[in-house]
């Protein structure tokens, strides 16, 4: 119904929109009227008119009421209007006026501050299906297949592998072979380690460092790491080699603070 009709409980009640009810019979002054959907209100005579009368909470709860409204225009538009915030867009309405509403992929109150938030499309699946890779933008989202595979990723089973491609094949075999390589590597560095540290222990390196730290002085005695030797050596250069013996091979040596020292292997 016209959100301007009035449904009024009791027959030649007449009220005005200030509120003046002196139109109403003579014999009593008494009138009550409501704004409501046309044939939800249903009136139960005298019973209804006294004081202590149930009606007002038989009206609130089951008669609907519909308020139309709208923002009024003004010279600039709707398209130019500042009522609406980020995200929202205008739109006008019969009757004349506008309204504002959040631009598709936001929810919110397009009137007050935050205004429009983005919505993830990858949260709801139900609403935005997507059977592969799903990435959330602003205002919208992205789903694409899977590496390896191409289609629609949209809809059930519309992501394909290329089970034939040469391409996707050598990838795979690429992956492998790195994955053991790298395992690989990493036991035989672990296993290195472990030798060098036992080798350290044999050869009394633990007493000697205890020694050395319990003087309080390292100018006597100074133990130096593999990757130093490897630098002053320039990676034991056979230009650097000054000697062979029965026990190794004597290098010269250039340390960090330029003296030349003698590295046997």
């Amino acid at each position: 119904m016209p959100a301007n009709k009035f449904v009024s409980s009791a027959a030649n009640v007449h009220t005005t929109a200030d509120g003046d009810d002196t139109s109403v019979v003579q014999h009593n002054r008494c009138g009550y009227a409501f704004l409501g959907e046309e044939g939800s209100f249903v009136f139960h005579g005298v019973s209804d008119l006294y004081a202590d009368s149930v009606v007002v909470e038989r009206i609130e709860s089951t008669v609907p009421v519909v308020v139309d409204w709208a923002i009024s225009p003004d010279t600039r538009g709707c398209s130019e209007s500042s009522a609406c915030t980020e995200n929202s867009s205008c739109y006008e309405v019969e009757g004349g006026g506008y309204r504002c509403r959040c631009n598709n992929g936001y929810e919110g109150y397009p009137y007050l501050d935050p205004g429009c938030q983005d919505i993830n499309e990858c949260e709801d699946p139900g609403t935005n299906p997507c059977y592969g890779d799903c990435i959330n933008t602003q205002g919208s989202y992205n789903c694409s297949c899977p590496l390896g595979s191409f289609g629609d990723a949209k809809i059930v089973n519309g992501c394909n592998w290329y089970k034939d491609s040469k391409f996707s094949s050598n990838i795979f075999t690429i992956a492998v072979l790195s994955g053991i390589a790298g395992i690989l590597y990493g036991i035989r560095r672990r296993k290195l380690l472990k030798l060098r540290e036992r080798f350290f222990e044999q050869n009394g390196g633990v007493l000697l460092r205890q020694k050395i730290n319990s003087q309080g002085s390292h100018e006597a005695m100074t133990l130096f790491s593999t990757v130093q030797l490897c630098k002053a050596t320039r990676n034991y250069s056979k230009d650097n080699i000054v000697g062979r013996g029965a026990y190794g091979v004597v290098y010269k040596g250039v340390l960090f603070d330029k003296r030349v020292v003698a590295i046997k292997m």
